[in-house]
């Protein structure tokens, strides 16, 4: 695919759930920077917004870092106390529509790159090249393994779509806006009802088709909710990823979902 969306990182570099782990300011501005570093390293070309919704300014440290790039920084301050009754996802979904609203990188794009800050992904290419422009994204099932081991009438009836992965993805702002754009104010992180889950209610409810990806997306740096840094995916991982995939998407029910 020869266009390239902007890319928009999500952050929030005051903490507002009680579950987050890494909860230090400079390391959550130190760690988005770190990964922004490796975006533009990629390509200096690429459009890059930064969007942070706990109203931190932290331009003049990208700015001075990169100085370059084609950046745009946003910063506001979203509902904390709903953030914190609810989940990030909930601030996620706001930081969302924020910049969709008032960036201007994004005014007049068809689609947009969605990653989460402290994150950079090492095959976005080969992702953007499989983007059929409406959506792209990775997805968690449940019984894998019993699919792997079986392949029977039994094992495709257990396995079950779960989620889809918003740590990054790739979509057509028109969808977005009219199936995702709402889906945080349904997050309940008591519950156990996370982004996550309503993003796959969304896309089961847009009849959205070919918008899984049947290889791993190589995600890697820092999960602010954990505190834990992603470890890059190995070649024999990478395979056997592939290999589950394939396996899934055999499955009548799940491969009009998996990219064509």
């Amino acid at each position: 695919m020869n266009y390239t969306p902007p890319i928009l990182i999500t952050s929030s570099v005051k903490v507002s759930t009680p579950v987050t782990k890494l909860r230090n300011q400079e390391e959550r501005i130190n760690l988005t920077i770190k990964a922004l570093g490796k975006w533009v390293q990629s390509d200096n070309n690429f459009k890059i917004i930064v969007c942070d919704g706990s109203g931190v300014d932290f331009s003049k440290q990208i700015y001075l870092k990169y100085p370059d790039a084609n950046i745009e920084f946003l910063t506001f301050k979203n509902n904390s106390l709903l953030v914190r009754k609810y989940g990030s996802g909930y601030g996620e979904g706001e930081i969302i529509n924020y910049a969709l609203l008032h960036s201007q990188l994004l005014q007049k794009e068809p689609s947009f790159v969605k990653c989460t800050s402290k994150l950079y992904v090492e095959n976005f290419r080969e992702i953007l090249n499989c983007y059929n422009g409406e959506l792209i994204c990775q997805c968690t099932f449940s019984n894998v393994r019993i699919l792997r081991s079986f392949f029977n009438t039994y094992a495709k009836e257990k396995i079950k779509l779960l989620s889809i992965d918003t740590r990054f993805y790739i979509i057509n702002k028109k969808i977005y806006l009219n199936f995702f754009s709402q889906a945080y104010i349904k997050v309940r992180h008591s519950k156990t009802y996370y982004l996550e889950h309503s993003f796959l209610d969304a896309a089961i409810k847009s009849n959205l088709r070919h918008f899984i990806s049947d290889f791993a997306f190589k995600i890697t740096g820092v999960s602010g909710t954990l505190h834990k840094e992603y470890r890059k995916i190995g070649l024999l991982r990478f395979l056997k990823i592939k290999m589950n995939f394939s396996l899934i998407k055999s499955v009548k029910k799940f491969e009009k979902l998996f990219i064509a």
